[in-house]
């Protein structure tokens, strides 16, 4: 078994004719890079966390560790309970676009709830999506949009819908 010193060269001894302090050397540097190896992947998964969802932030201050802070979240996200469907649900409904709010942003908003949705088992229908979307429209300046969209036969993909209004909200701009 050969094990790697951290030495310009990449040297490789075997460990069993090691001597005993470089024997402490690997092991002091294999639990080094592994512990925080752990605590940078730990603090980054944390960070990319409370990034996208900052109010679960004030949920996990009082967590005397990771673990614990882990176990705050699994308690209150991972479980379907019927009020976190109930309440992502409310939040679709009261969506609107803000005249500061780009058209990717408040898609983005929207596409969070949903995928939140599918992932508690209630997945929504193309259709009902686009619906939410339109609805949170100023109904005066995508009217266009808005009837275009509903007059199509087939619904039209969330990707598609995204591009018609970013040229909708340019053309406003404009």
């Amino acid at each position: 078994m050969y094990y790697h010193f951290h030495t310009p060269i990449c040297a490789y001894i075997p460990f069993a004719r090691a001597t005993t302090e470089q024997r402490r050397h690997v092991v002091a540097i294999a639990y080094n890079d592994d512990f925080l190896g752990l605590l940078r992947r730990l603090l980054s998964s944390l960070q990319v966390i409370f990034l996208v969802v900052p109010p679960i932030i004030p949920l996990v201050t009082n967590a005397s560790s990771s673990h614990d802070a882990w176990k705050i979240l699994a308690g209150t996200y991972a479980s379907p309970s019927r009020g976190h469907i109930k309440q992502l649900q409310h939040r679709l409904k009261q969506f609107t676009k803000t005249p500061n709010q780009s058209i990717t942003e408040y898609m983005q908003n929207i596409k969070i709830v949903v995928d939140e949705l599918a992932i508690l088992g209630k997945n929504m229908d193309q259709e009902d999506v686009n619906d939410v979307i339109l609805n949170g429209l100023d109904q005066v300046s995508y009217k266009p949009i808005i009837d275009a969209i509903h007059g199509r036969d087939n619904p039209i993909s969330f990707n598609e819908l995204h591009e018609k209004l970013i040229n909708h909200e340019l053309s406003l701009a404009q």
